[in-house]
């Protein structure tokens, strides 16, 4: 378990509060918990709709990310689609090379995870059974 008294893992941007003069080991371990933590729900891994939904909370470098809910991205397919695309070309190795490598690792990550949720999300069904939970609730 990584513990630094320099970050704190409850708040929101918590990758901002990293200090980029550690070790970059250390600055690795403290993004990857971040990540792990807003990436996982409670027992499982959060769907590409509430990654995006919430990517907000992990990048907060570039205001190019909306405040987007998922119901508003379940009532609009083009919605996810066009926040998919405007999240990997901000997170692309070609727009993160002036970026320090704190935040350099951080994209690279988000790039990886957010890839990963929308191969998942292609291959099922999500629409569905999301409209199915948000609208029995």
């Amino acid at each position: 378990s990584y513990s630094n008294p320099n970050v704190s893992f409850s708040d929101k941007n918590d990758i901002d509060r990293i200090s980029e003069q550690q070790p970059e080991n250390d600055i690795k371990d403290a993004v990857d918990r971040i990540l792990e933590n807003w990436s996982k729900g409670v027992s499982e891994q959060k769907n590409l709709l509430m990654l995006l939904a919430t990517l907000h909370e992990v990048w907060s470098k570039d205001d190019k990310l909306k405040d987007i809910s998922v119901r508003e991205m379940v009532d609009d397919h083009g919605l996810a689609s066009r926040m998919y695309r405007k999240a990997m070309l901000l997170f692309h190795d070609d727009k993160i090379k002036k970026l320090s490598y704190k935040y350099q690792y951080t994209a690279k990550s988000l790039y990886y995870l957010l890839t990963k949720a929308h191969e998942d999300f292609r291959d099922q069904d999500h629409y569905l059974d999301i409209k199915i939970v948000l609208f029995e609730s």
